[in-house]
């Protein structure tokens, strides 16, 4: 999709220009700047920030740019440092004398998959376009806030993927590591810069964001907590196969908000965890089985746990839900639900704000 879009925007630009019947055919020819973006940038786990900052610049190169910047991968949360620096010279460098991108002019020319990509880019945006220019042009489109709710509509659809785990963003809101801590190494005044709106325009602005700001704000939070740290404890029990796979999923889940995960050892004896959990003095306990261990011990085991955490079920035994949620069982974590506004209503609810 990123070569495709922008050999697309290399071909719109010369029918745009034609249209206006230029002077001089070289002004049909457009200059392409490429820069690495910052919107699916993290704070967490940044290493991985290399990775996508690689591809980005692969597909650039193939796509056609004429010149490119990479930014550093800590650039979004602090100001670089000579490594990360070095690191962002580095990648344009093996990409060109050891991947020897500089050597051919239109590598993905041919390419049935990304000529047709283009051309069905091109046919959209060119119809985009000609919308626009029938209601006024791009500066009455800007100012009566269409092409603003365009925009944000786009933006609410991939924030939406983002918190129910759809859209995967590696350390962040999938497979987060569980001892980082960042609060110490940010920068606040570069971290936020982009999380605040601009007042008093004549024309509606965009709010300019990152992908996974909600899930780094949230767990910031947890970090900055000047109480102790929760404590999700996993609490495993019946069948392996199932008990480990949710527990997994549970780990990673409340990983995302910083919560310590605490994993029970397995217990064949629903009266065994009990007796064993309070020690660790969860905030939330978290029923890890399968769904027919559910059927038969959840209830009892949510009756001699309810009140002193917060209970939650690993799962969402579907034809069970309703008679669950009859005897008070409230919570299920599942791979539909919203991860961001879920752990935001945990760290409500343990005054961490």
């Amino acid at each position: 999709m990123e070569i495709a879009k922008i050999r697309a925007a290399r071909l719109l630009w010369s029918k745009i220009v034609e249209a206006y019947k230029p002077a001089k055919t070289e002004s049909c020819k457009t200059f392409v700047n490429t820069v690495t973006s910052d919107w699916n940038k993290t704070a967490y786990d940044p290493y991985v920030n290399l990775l996508r900052t690689t591809t980005e610049a692969m597909s650039a190169i193939l796509g056609g740019t004429d010149s490119l910047t990479i930014k550093p991968f800590d650039s979004i949360y602090k100001n670089p440092s000579p490594f990360s620096e070095r690191l962002a010279r580095n990648i344009q460098i093996i990409l060109k004398e050891e991947a020897y991108f500089d050597k051919i002019v239109d590598p993905a020319a041919g390419s049935y998959y990304i000529e047709n990509l283009t051309d069905s880019i091109a046919a959209e945006a060119w119809k985009v376009f000609l919308e626009i220019e029938s209601a006024g042009g791009f500066l009455n489109a800007l100012q009566n806030g269409t092409i603003q709710s365009e925009i944000e509509e786009n933006a609410r659809k991939r924030h939406q993927n983002i918190s129910v785990r759809k859209k995967h963003f590696l350390g962040t809101n999938l497979y987060p590591n569980l001892s980082e801590n960042i609060n110490s190494s940010i920068d606040t005044s570069i971290y936020s810069q982009n999380q605040h709106g601009i007042q008093d325009t004549e024309i509606k602005p965009l709010r300019l964001y990152r992908a996974v700001e909600g899930y780094e704000n949230m767990r910031l939070k947890t970090e900055r907590f000047k109480g102790r740290r929760p404590v999700a404890f996993l609490f495993t029990f019946g069948n392996l196969a199932m008990r480990i796979a949710r527990a997994t999923f549970a780990s990673n889940f409340f990983g995302c908000a910083g919560f310590e995960i605490i994993e029970g050892s397995g217990y064949n004896d629903l009266e065994e965890g009990i007796k064993e959990y309070p020690k660790y003095e969860p905030d939330i306990v978290v029923a890890c089985s399968s769904d027919k261990d559910y059927e038969n011990y959840l209830p009892e085991l949510f009756h001699k746990i309810n009140n002193r955490s917060i209970f939650v079920v690993s799962g969402y035994p579907e034809k069970l839900v309703n008679s669950f949620r009859e005897i008070g069982i409230q919570y299920f974590i599942h791979k539909n639900s919203n991860a961001l506004e879920l752990l935001m209503e945990f760290q409500k609810k343990l005054g961490i704000k």
